[in-house]
């Protein structure tokens, strides 16, 4: 039991970290499309009216796929001034304590997000603009977003109650075990 959650521990982990690099390269290409748009309208008097809704389709992606990501970094906003003060143990504890409220909050957005991604889909909504696409897109980035931060903050929790049990996590379990 304890092997198959230390693998799902780093398949969440792994899953998280490849969805960080996919949102890094992402910005690469938004910064791209927006330089894009900026030679056109100014070196060639041509502006690129698509620009801004694209650019926020991707943004969106970039938000809702990254929060994975952030919360395996622990990069998330946190009382850090008290929080760090405390102990690993009272630092799992309170992790721990606080995923009610996080899984709920993860629970609300999944089920809202995929219930307006799937209205989206089924009346095939455009956006009102003059590029007119399909809002499932931006939609679907919700529900996903929404459940890989599920699977990470699944591996948190396991994480904190290995911290709790035994005063330490997986990864410095199995170093001290190759040591």
């Amino acid at each position: 039991m304890l092997l198959k959650l230390e693998r799902f521990v780093r398949w969440a982990d792994w899953l998280s970290k490849w969805t960080g690099k996919v949102v890094a390269y992402l910005i690469l290409a938004m910064l791209g499309i927006q330089l894009t748009a900026v030679v056109l309208r100014y070196a060639f008097a041509n502006p690129v009216h698509w620009v801004v809704e694209v650019m926020t389709y991707m943004w969106s992606w970039y938000l809702m796929i990254g929060g994975a990501f952030v919360l395996l970094n622990n990069e998330h906003i946190r009382m850090d001034l008290l929080f760090e003060r405390q102990s690993k143990r009272r630092q799992a504890v309170l992790d721990l304590s606080t995923s009610i409220v996080v899984f709920l909050f993860i629970g609300i957005l999944f089920v809202i997000g995929a219930d307006k991604a799937w209205e989206s889909l089924l009346t095939m909504e455009r956006s009102r603009t003059a590029f007119h696409p399909l809002l499932v897109y931006i939609k679907v980035s919700v529900p996903v977003g929404a459940f890989l931060l599920l699977i990470q903050q699944i591996a948190q929790c396991i994480r904190c109650v290995s911290i709790i049990t035994r005063g330490t996590d997986f990864e410095k379990l199995h170093r001290s075990a190759d040591v």
